[in-house]
């Protein structure tokens, strides 16, 4: 994997999962900003680059002891946006610029980032911000089992699709929806769904089928 892309935000979208213990850096950026534990089931952090203006929202995927979390995959499976995890992610968004303004940055660019659901919000928020752009992690596309259906179009938004080699049978996690870029790259050797083995391909089988509490999820 390469530093610059799968590497570094494959992190980013890993670390969402640890939110609560997340500190005052990661990987260079600067911390401005956390949501944990909402009744939602969001979870989150947003990280700030002084050089290059960049603030990534990170966004936590499904974790499957999370009621609330199944919520909103049902909702994407129907072709909806999970509006209650979005708007929690939409007030990190809005605390993180205000911390920026505060330590006198400006941003330049949004990434989120995320894995499988965490990624799926990142794509709906580039729909309502197309100057955003999203990195997401073996995720659907958006618009659901409608979408795939009617054969719904959407405008092409800045976002990369990363998938493992060998995602078995969640491809059907991968395949749903609408696709509204074309770039996608896949992690050679990486199997299952879990953000785990996008990070360190071969690492488990899966690694969303036995994740533990604070581990990467769906």
């Amino acid at each position: 994997m390469t530093e610059t892309l799968e590497g570094v935000y494959a992190k980013f979208a890993q670390a969402a999962y640890i939110t609560q213990e997340i500190g005052d850096d990661a990987f260079g950026f600067t911390i401005v900003a956390t949501s944990p534990n909402n009744l939602s089931g969001y979870q989150g952090f947003a990280a700030y680059n002084d050089e290059t203006g960049e603030l990534v929202i990170s966004h936590t995927g499904t974790q499957w002891w999370q009621p609330a979390d199944l919520l909103a995959d049902a909702l994407l499976l129907a072709g909806l946006p999970p509006v209650t995890q979005m708007a929690d992610a939409a007030k990190l968004m809005d605390d993180a610029a205000v911390r920026v303004s505060e330590l006198g940055g400006k941003v330049t660019q949004v990434t989120h980032v995320g894995h499988s659901l965490g990624g799926a919000i990142g794509e709906w928020f580039t729909l309502i911000a197309s100057s955003h752009r999203a990195i997401v992690i073996n995720s659907p596309g958006v618009f659901g089992i409608i979408g795939d259906l009617l054969g719904v179009e959407t405008p092409l938004r800045n976002v990369i699709y990363i998938n493992a080699e060998h995602p078995g049978i969640t491809t059907l996690i991968n395949n749903l929806g609408v696709r509204i870029s074309d770039a996608i790259q896949v992690v050679e050797g990486a199997l299952g769904h879990g953000i785990d083995e996008i990070v360190n391909p071969g690492s488990s089988i899966s690694a969303c089928m036995d994740a533990p509490v604070g581990a990467s999820g769906f």
